[in-house]
């Protein structure tokens, strides 16, 4: 029993190393990207960029995927029959891909009105679509990652993540060094992204076969999911609408100043996340096996480690 224990905090904190690890290797990434974009485009640009970067986190994180990533973590860390997790991935994948397609369609009609929200400037309509596009794939690969997770197949889950950063950091650097269109960069980072989406949902489909829909315990995965939203839309409020207001208030340019300088000041959440990542699957799963004391003690070591 002492043995087991001492297994599985072993891999708790193995876990947590991983997440760490690459997720500080991917603020690196950051770092590189954001001189090679100043260096290529204009400042104006690179203010577009970032309105583009924290409008996809509103709309991937917060709101197109629906909170079913928390759901799949929360209901499938504890769920060893993979008939069942397959049924319950489809349930929750297919709504997330509706929904999608719904906003991308929205973004076609529109476009102009939006690009004079998100940019102050209706002539930015075409970025528009790519940012509802960019947003869509990195929703997939945010709740196709969240299966890994809950699996706890962290190192899995770590490893794309990086890979996945670093290809989008490599194609960037290239295309912005060698002069070519804005345009053509955003596209560039939306097939990386569609090709991840496709590796990982390969993977998921490999372990557990074709996700299918199906209304069985739907009720369930929103009544977990929909309080979660409200919470998820306002931390962005909180951490990135400013940068709307700088852009109206000031211009596009100032946005991309301050946001050069957000970037370096939020790599102190590189203390907490990778905890916080490995924990939630771990309590998942310790909660449906009714083992409270070791609930207790994850909560209690995981905040002293922090």
């Amino acid at each position: 029993m002492n043995t087991g224990r001492r297994t599985e905090g072993q891999k708790f904190i193995s876990d947590v190393m991983w997440i760490g690890a690459s997720q500080g290797l991917m603020s690196l990434t950051g770092l590189v990207v954001l001189p090679a974009l100043a260096k290529g485009y204009s400042t104006q640009t690179y203010g577009v960029w970032s309105q583009m970067v924290v409008t996809v986190t509103l709309l991937s994180i917060s709101i197109l995927t629906i909170q079913f990533d928390s759901a799949t973590v929360r209901f499938l860390a504890a769920e060893d029959d993979k008939e069942k997790r397959r049924r319950a991935f489809g349930t929750m994948l297919w709504p997330i891909l509706a929904l999608n397609c719904l906003m991308f369609a929205i973004s076609l009609i529109l476009g102009r009105n939006l690009a004079a929200l998100l940019f102050d400037d209706s002539q930015y309509a075409g970025l528009v679509h790519l940012v509802f596009l960019w947003a869509s794939m990195v929703a997939i690969f945010h709740f196709s990652l969240s299966y890994l997770r809950a699996r706890r197949k962290i190192k899995s889950f770590a490893c794309i993540r990086l890979a996945s950063s670093i290809s989008r950091m490599l194609l960037i650097v290239l295309l912005a060094l060698t002069g070519f269109d804005f345009y053509w960069l955003v596209v560039g980072v939306i097939a990386v992204e569609a090709l991840f989406v496709a590796v990982v949902l390969a993977m998921i489909v490999m372990e557990t076969g074709w996700p299918i829909f199906g209304r069985a315990g739907l009720k369930g995965y929103v009544t977990y999911s929909a309080p979660l939203l409200p919470g998820s839309v306002l931390a962005w409020v909180i951490s990135a609408s400013n940068r709307f207001f700088i852009t109206h208030f000031l211009d596009i340019s100032q946005t991309g100043i301050y946001s050069a300088s957000s970037v370096l000041g939020g790599m102190v959440g590189l203390l907490s996340w990778p905890i916080g990542m490995v924990l939630f699957p771990t309590l998942s799963r310790l909660w449906e096996q009714r083992d409270l004391l070791g609930v207790k003690s994850y909560f209690q070591h995981s905040l002293n480690l922090f």
